[in-house]
């Protein structure tokens, strides 16, 4: 059955560590937590550094076999250079309820929705 309608969000968690986010997908008014590890979005402070994280979650269509979220995290430290890395992560669903963790995006799929928080932008 094809998608009518789908959205991704990146919401701010009201408990625990500050900046953390959660990734919602909403697929045709059915709205689903996809349960990827602990994501920073924003300003955070570490060892007296400040840190800049930013979070972009898109969403791909692959037909009969199913949707793919990728969460890219981004992260540098204000002032020192040479301290930035990069995180991906990558969940499938058969149903947009239920989400696994895969190795990688496989070719092929149609980029539907995407969000992005954080300090800047991928």
């Amino acid at each position: 059955m094809p998608i009518r309608s789908a959205t991704i969000e990146l919401v701010p968690v009201t408990e625990g560590p500050p900046s953390t986010v959660h990734v919602f997908v909403t697929i045709d008014g059915e709205r689903a937590r996809v349960k990827v590890p602990r994501v920073v979005a924003g300003t955070a402070r570490d060892d007296g550094r400040t840190i800049e994280h930013v979070v972009r979650a898109e969403l791909f269509d692959f037909g009969a076999r199913g949707l793919v979220v990728v969460v890219k995290h981004a992260w540098r430290a204000r002032g020192l250079e040479g301290r930035r890395g990069l995180e991906q992560s990558v969940w499938a669903s058969r149903d947009g309820r239920s989400w696994a963790s895969v190795d990688a995006l496989e070719p092929g799929g149609t980029p539907i929705a995407w969000a992005e928080a954080g300090a800047g932008s991928l």
